[in-house]
């Protein structure tokens, strides 16, 4: 027994539901309950299955595009492995542009070369900025390693990689750096 501001409460224990005739008949209705396969009588609007419907799409989507990944390597997914909206305000048409083709990694000044060269061997053109026969002219390249334009690249932005780039530095910042470059009409 419990005392507590003038109010008693009293615990009993019973033993179980054995034996006594409302309790067994509450629980063989509710086994049947729980037994019965019996339609709604309400219905929901189609719009309650808008959320599951795109969650659905979106998974699928994902799994697709990490998929397309494993089969083809695919320079965008190194920088946005999940997908979603890459929000772009503010800037021209023609700068927009050039950042999704920096995105992507296809731009005239590093594949030029596929249009230009005749024959079904292409052959990728070794950077021409820093006059590394080893070093291939990529848009990762120029955007974060190409010594030629380290001193322009640090006034805009210092970066790792490419993915450190578009979630770190503002846009205008890397239109920026590609003007001051030279780069931005060749893109």
């Amino acid at each position: 027994m419990i005392q507590t501001s003038r109010k008693t409460v009293k615990f009993c224990w019973v033993p179980s539901h054995k034996n006594i005739a409302g309790n067994v008949g509450a629980d063989s209705a509710a086994g049947r309950a729980r037994r019965r396969v019996e339609q709604p009588h309400y219905q929901l609007p189609y719009t309650d299955y808008y959320p599951k419907v795109r969650q659905f799409i979106r998974s699928k989507w994902q799994q697709r595009w990490h998929q397309c990944h494993l089969n083809r390597p695919n320079k965008l997914y190194s920088i946005q492995s999940e997908i979603g909206e890459f929000q772009i305000f503010g800037l021209t048409r023609k700068e927009e542009a050039v950042i999704h083709r920096i995105r992507i990694g296809h731009t005239r000044l590093t594949h030029a070369y596929l249009m230009e060269q005749r024959g079904p061997i292409k052959i990728p053109p070794t950077c021409h900025f820093c006059n590394n026969p080893n070093e291939m002219l990529t848009v990762c390249h120029v955007m974060i390693d190409c010594p030629h334009f380290r001193y322009i690249r640090q006034r805009f932005y210092i970066s790792p990689d490419m993915k450190y780039l578009f979630e770190n530095v503002s846009l205008t910042n890397i239109i920026g750096f590609l003007r001051s470059a030279g780069l931005f009409k060749h893109i």
